[in-house]
């Protein structure tokens, strides 16, 4: 898998998949086991909602049909290996384009919710805020080899 210039090196360990438009990247902190997000390959500041609301205020421009059929088709993907891997109970999702230190760029972050835990290499995976809003949730960032391990143990469910 090649990954997109616009991913910088030190993530390309946590890469999960990608297309023309997306690449799917373990998110650092793992307080929600396979939490992951979907990065737009094009720079700018990106509004997730296509039509007139986009290219006015802050956003230069909305998803093209493409990105949301590419975002869609990618998401779906990679929910349905942690699906068969830790059998989630339910999924959050958030688009958060506000953040200064990506330049706003356009992501979406995809939330596994677990009513009990569950355990993986050991770890026991506690969704403490199962009922309520994912956030706020620890700052908790597991070693690097766990990290790319669960990446890993996703990316292995596609070829399963």
């Amino acid at each position: 898998m090649t990954t997109h210039k616009s991913i910088g090196t030190e993530h390309e360990p946590f890469v999960i998949d990608s297309n023309d438009y997306w690449t799917a990247l373990l998110h650092e902190n793992q307080y929600y086991l396979g939490r992951f997000y979907v990065w737009l390959h094009r720079p700018g500041k990106v509004d997730f909602m296509p039509g007139p609301v986009s290219g006015e205020g802050p956003y230069q421009s909305g998803l093209s049909s493409e990105e949301h059929k590419a975002l869609f088709k990618l998401t779906r993907s990679v929910c349905a290996v942690i699906n068969k891997t830790w059998q989630p109970d339910l999924w959050n999702y958030a688009w958060l384009a506000n953040h200064e230190s990506h330049g706003h760029h356009g992501h979406m972050h995809v939330i596994p919710r677990y009513r009990q835990s569950r355990t993986f290499q050991g770890r026991v995976f506690t969704d403490a805020q199962w009922g309520q809003n994912y956030v706020p949730y620890p700052d908790v960032t597991y070693p690097e080899p766990l990290r790319k391990e669960i990446a890993r143990e996703i990316e292995r469910g596609f070829y399963e």
